[in-house]
């Protein structure tokens, strides 16, 4: 069925939203290097085995030859075919003894962590997958599952390296929806062959490769543009992002006396006895650890571990405040792993961070949150506890050099007790939120309902969506999204941006008006 000799490689999902933004991406790198369009699976060990049924793979077939479910959305925008991983018996024999010595080799979880193959590192990706299929907080790698997982995700790596190195003529480029995980290692191993991958999403195009193979450095490579706007423009852009900043922050209006009389009632010493109160904001355990790279820690568990070793040497009182996104969870574990620790008080989900932070905190820790511009917006000092997040070119928060210097920082707070500029809290707000987030689909997303994360997730299966697409399609939308992809696709940058995007007439499109706004133009 192939008709050209290049080919771009797409990965599959299910995602209705996402279905549309590929068609469009895809179509445009398939025109400019003359490429056949592939989809490819990308979710074996996270939803699916490594080895598949007879049965499974006859289905998959009929499917495919009749266009029905999924494969039918993909063929109606140019796929051609789908290439799905084959362990079969002859990679199996090849690379048995390697992957045995591997295995043998990788008897910590700092060495799993650090993993590289072939001198492609793949550590983080197999680490947070582990954890993920597992849901567990940390690995343990005496365990039988861990050397059976760490095998077939060896193979799983093999099998593509296989596949790209095999192909990497053709590969012109590859579409993905994930950079973490093993849905990662296509990606990462195309970056050795110096194969562009594009990340997307409902609001962003990423490339990347050798250069840029995380999400951290969207700000990093792009806060040079702030210093190109003129000043009259700056004020109007920290009066816009201080009222924006203000609805993210704003919770509910209380004084909060009712969270410290919380506090009172749960300890067992005196609240004036504590020289400090200490903010944890803990991270969802198996959400990806580390797709902005590695912290001072192999996980978040470890950290805990840390921080309640640094407890017994001061005099701090520790609130520990779960993830949102699993806080029950969290909760009966976060009880478990402090039970013993009378300084370690864990906070109700309905208290609001405005409420927690009137209670007079004096720090609040975080691995990468968004804790890191938020709470010093409301005046409260944050510490990282990685350099690799995405304020790193700020001073609003505090960037530790490494592991003894982030305990240094914690146990000597007062001498650590940083001063920051409000004004580049806002500079980086406009970058991420603003110059970053881009609607190149002019989707016009509801705010409300849709560019929340856990909401837009809940939508992610719509399939009415494609009713909404057709019914607001047009001649003049199609060929100006066709002109914003190609215009970041034909730059030098590694990130979509406003500027990217062109002007048009169109009902609530907002190119124009930032850039009116911002630019002056």
């Amino acid at each position: 069925n192939l008709t050209k000799k290049n080919i771009i490689l797409v990965e599959l999902n299910k995602w209705t939203y996402l279905h549309v933004i590929k068609s469009y991406i895809s179509n445009c790198l398939s025109i400019k290097f003359n490429a056949n369009i592939l989809g490819f699976e990308s979710y074996t060990l996270i939803s699916e085995k490594l080895f598949r049924g007879l049965f499974k793979k006859i289905i998959r077939s009929i499917l495919i030859k009749l266009s029905l479910g999924t494969y039918g959305i993909y063929k109606s925008f140019g796929v051609k075919e789908f290439v799905y991983p084959n362990i079969d018996k002859n990679l199996i024999h090849t690379k048995k003894k390697l992957i045995n010595k591997i295995v043998d080799e990788t008897n910590t979880k700092e060495k799993f962590l650090n993993l590289s193959v072939n001198k492609i590192y793949i550590g983080d990706l197999l680490y947070d997958t582990y954890l993920k299929i597992f849901e567990t907080e940390t690995v343990d790698v005496k365990s039988p599952k861990f050397t059976k997982f760490l095998k077939d995700a060896l193979l799983l790596f093999y099998w593509w390296l296989n596949y790209i190195q095999a192909n990497n003529k053709i590969i012109k480029a590859i579409v993905v929806v994930h950079s973490v995980y093993t849905f990662g290692l296509p990606s990462r191993i195309a970056s050795k062959f110096n194969i562009d991958t594009y990340l997307i999403s409902h609001k962003s195009i990423v490339k990347l490769n050798r250069n840029n193979q995380y999400i951290t450095d969207d700000v990093s490579k792009n806060y040079k543009i702030f210093k190109k706007i003129k000043s009259k423009q700056k004020k109007k852009i920290y009066k816009f992002v201080k009222n924006e900043i203000s609805k993210i922050t704003k919770g509910i209006s209380t004084t909060g006396k009712n969270f410290k009389k919380k506090i009172k009632y749960n300890l067992k010493i005196p609240l004036k006895k504590y020289k400090k109160k200490i903010l944890i904001c803990c991270h969802h355990f198996r959400d990806a650890p580390h797709v902005y790279g590695k912290f001072f820690a192999t996980d978040f568990q470890e950290w805990y571990e840390i921080l309640k070793k640094i407890s017994k040497k001061n005099d701090y009182l520790w609130l520990i405040k779960p993830h949102p996104e699993n806080y029950e969870n969290d909760k009966k574990y976060f009880e478990i792993f402090f039970k013993n620790n009378k300084d370690f008080i864990i906070v109700k989900k309905k208290y609001s961070n405005q409420e927690i932070l009137k209670s007079k905190i004096d720090l609040a820790l975080t691995c990468f949150g968004t804790v890191s511009f938020e709470y010093p917006f409301l005046d409260t000092r944050v510490v990282n506890f990685t350099k690799n997040h995405p304020y790193r070119k700020y001073k609003f928060s505090l960037t530790p050099r490494n592991l003894k210097h982030y305990e240094s920082i914690i146990k000597n707070y007062k001498k650590f007790n940083y001063t920051y500029n409000k004004e580049q809290i806002l500079e980086f707000y406009f970058l991420k939120r603003i110059f970053l987030n881009v609607d190149f689909m002019y989707l016009n997303l509801d705010p409300k309902r849709d560019l929340n994360g856990y909401r837009l997730r809940q939508r992610f299966f719509e399939t009415k969506f494609y009713d909404n697409w057709i019914l607001n399609w047009s001649k003049k939308k199609h060929n100006l999204i066709i002109k914003n992809i190609n215009n970041f696709l034909n730059s030098k940058d590694y990130f979509i941006n406003n500027l990217h995007i062109e002007k048009s007439n169109l009902k609530n499109l907002n190119s124009k008006t930032f850039n009116s706004l911002f630019f002056g133009r």
